[in-house]
């Protein structure tokens, strides 16, 4: 109890008010009160912290919008200079900076904010179910509108071809997964420079195996198998197959073509056409019949870094009684 006070004394005042718990006593009242109260204070800290709110969506706009005036027309498969590696380029951007933008304001705000929960879980008053949950109603949405706003820009400008709804869900999951890998983080380390610092460790490996930096087939069979526990990869799948799947501007002589010389990209050569099923899903191992399973491996992701992050945090409330 005594290193709970000490954290909470440390936390500025406005980070610790209790006022929309008071009414709660010491003990827990059930998860429904404590998931409407705390709902109250996230919504009520959104609306107070305006600047960075406003920050985050400015941010968001003018560097998708550099982004999209750099890879401009580059879906267009109907384009002379057209280039299939440069389109896959351009999806590939947008997905990290979705990874990204969505994992730093976590990384930067959580581990202030964790003393608070600490106190407040150690003292009875709500548990780390409903506290999560609360603070996935607000930051839930916020991703989603991000998640758009990125597309906004480079689906239209880049003239990409894909289901624009498929595609932005494909980024929010990303961003949702890559926020809940922040959460790990900051319920793990005391502060945010040591949280700054594992931050390398967690996501470069998501660029590394997603597959475009470098092919799978390239990386070393002891190490392969991490391609499979990176969300990173399964986001690119979803918004892979929803753009390259009905691409095919080829001729019937080149389909013939096409089918002779089997698989992937690296085999075809320039043939002078662009076939998404044949071309492209298939050097990065994403069959477009399984567009549904890149889906629930996200979800699935999702959830067990929550409940990892939701025990971490509650263990750490236990310990506060020691």
């Amino acid at each position: 109890r005594k290193k709970g006070l000490a954290l909470a004394s440390e936390m500025p005042e406005k980070e610790v008010s209790l006022a929309d718990l008071q009414s709660m006593g010491t003990q827990s009242k059930g998860f429904i009160t404590e998931f409407r109260a705390l709902c109250v204070r996230e919504v009520r800290n959104l609306r107070r912290d305006t600047g960075s709110l406003i920050a985050r969506i400015v941010v968001t706009a003018v560097l998708n919008l550099l982004y999209s005036l750099i890879f401009m027309g580059a879906g267009n498969v109907n384009a002379d200079d057209y280039d299939v590696q440069s389109h896959i380029g351009a999806v590939f951007n947008f997905a990290i900076g979705a990874m990204f933008g969505a994992a730093q304001p976590t990384l930067l705000t959580f581990p202030m904010e964790r003393p608070v929960f600490l106190r407040e879980a150690s003292c009875g008053m709500y548990g780390a179910p409903a506290y999560f949950m609360a603070k996935m109603v607000v930051e839930l949405p916020l991703l989603f509108v991000t998640s758009a706003e990125i597309w906004l820009f480079g689906y239209f400008f880049c003239e990409f071809n894909g289901n624009f709804i498929v595609i932005v869900l494909g980024s929010f999951l990303i961003a949702s997964v890559a926020a809940s890998t922040a959460l790990i983080i900051g319920s793990a380390v005391p502060n945010v420079k040591k949280g700054m610092e594992l931050t390398p460790l967690c996501f470069v490996p998501q660029l590394l195996f997603a597959g475009f930096f470098v092919k799978i087939e390239l990386i070393p069979v002891v190490l392969r198998w991490l391609q499979y526990v990176c969300f990173l990869k399964w986001g690119m799948n979803v918004m892979l197959v929803a753009e390259f799947k009905d691409i095919n501007n080829c001729s019937p002589a080149q389909m013939e073509t096409l089918s002779q010389l089997a698989v992937g990209a690296k085999d075809v050569g320039d043939i002078g056409c662009t076939h998404g099923e044949i071309m492209v899903l298939p050097l990065y191992d994403a069959p477009s019949e399984d567009q549904w399973l890149n889906f629930v491996i996200l979800v699935a992701i999702f959830v067990v870094f929550r409940a990892v992050s939701a025990v971490l945090l509650s263990s750490k409330a236990k310990a506060l009684y020691n």
